[in-house]
Formats: structure tokens, C-alpha cells, sequence
């Protein structure tokens, strides 16, 4: 083998193997237009909430909070689907199952809500997902768990008065 033959065969090796490319949209701009449909349904769906009057307005009205979510949805996509432009679509890898267990653990900490309070399921879930994901360093999951709770509701019913469901702590607060 001639020495130009070695070079190129051994940096061939060296090259990371290219994904294959799939034909049709990106996945990427799929993911961006979903994104921005769900977030038009739910900017749609605030302009029937029944209007609170005036006398009775405290703080943030209830459509804000979705509807500036919504935005937020639409930017990001849009930033992602400009993020998205030149890449090539390859083929992505199946979550890990540790994925699958997150998502369920919010599900169910949405649904104790009611029951648990805020606070409850906020303390639960700042334990829990860290730990599902591998963190060891317990004193740092436990100050999260802690201040992440203390954060938002400082937030929000302090500065922005919004109301959250207390649950099993609404004796403290």
C-alpha cells in the first residue's frame, strides 16, 4: 500500500460515521410546527375565559400567564426552527427509560397538587427527579429542594399575586 493509501484509510477511520439522512421535513421543524399549533390552541382557549370585573381584579389576570406562555412557545419554535437551518436530519437514538419514569413522576406530582399543595408536590419532585437522574450530592438536591419551592412562591404570590392550592400546608401559609 502506497503511503497516500494509508493516510486516507487511516483518517477514515478516525472520521465519525455520518448518520443517514432521512428524506422529507426536518424533524426539527415538525417538532417546531406542533409547538406552534398547541400554542395557538391555548391562546385561543384563554380568550374564552369569562372576564373578571374590574372591582374585583387582583394582581394578573387569569388569561396572562397562558397566553405569555404561549408566546414563549412560539419564539422558542421559531429559534429552533432558524437553530434547525442547515443541519442535516439524522436519525435520533430512543430516550433512555430514566425519560419515561421523569415524565410519569411529573404527571403524578401535577395530579397530587390538589391534595399535597404546591409546595408538597414541588419538595417531592425537586427530590425525586435529581435522584432518578444519578445526582449523589444529597445536600445540594436538599437546598434545591428547599429554595426551589420558597423561590416560586415568593414569586408568585408575593410580587406577582397569584394563588397557588397549599394542600397539607395550608395551616403554615
Amino acid at each position: 500500500m502506497s503511503d497516500q493509501q494509508n493516510v486516507s484509510v487511516a483518517s477514515a477511520k478516525r472520521a465519525a460515521p455520518e448518520s443517514p439522512a432521512r428524506p422529507g421535513l426536518k424533524s426539527d421543524y415538525k417538532v417546531a410546527a406542533a409547538v406552534i399549533v398547541f400554542a395557538i390552541v391555548v391562546y385561543a382557549l384563554t380568550m374564552t375565559f369569562d372576564k373578571v370585573p374590574k372591582a374585583l381584579t387582583q394582581g394578573v389576570p387569569p388569561e396572562s400567564y397562558p397566553r405569555l406562555l404561549a408566546w414563549v412557545l412560539i419564539a422558542l419554535s421559531v429559534a429552533l426552527v432558524f437553530e434547525a437551518r442547515g443541519r442535516r436530519n439524522v436519525v435520533i437514538k430512543r430516550p433512555s427509560t430514566v425519560v419515561y419514569k421523569t415524565v410519569a413522576a411529573l404527571v403524578v406530582a401535577t395530579g397530587s397538587i390538589q391534595w399535597l399543595g404546591i409546595f408538597g408536590a414541588m419538595l417531592i419532585t425537586c427530590v425525586a427527579v435529581p435522584v432518578m437522574w444519578g445526582e449523589r450530592r444529597h445536600a445540594i438536591t436538599a437546598l434545591f429542594a428547599v429554595l426551589l419551592p420558597l423561590a416560586v412562591y415568593g414569586l408568585f404570590h408575593g410580587i406577582l399575586d397569584v394563588q397557588f392550592p397549599l394542600g397539607i400546608f395550608e395551616s403554615i401559609f
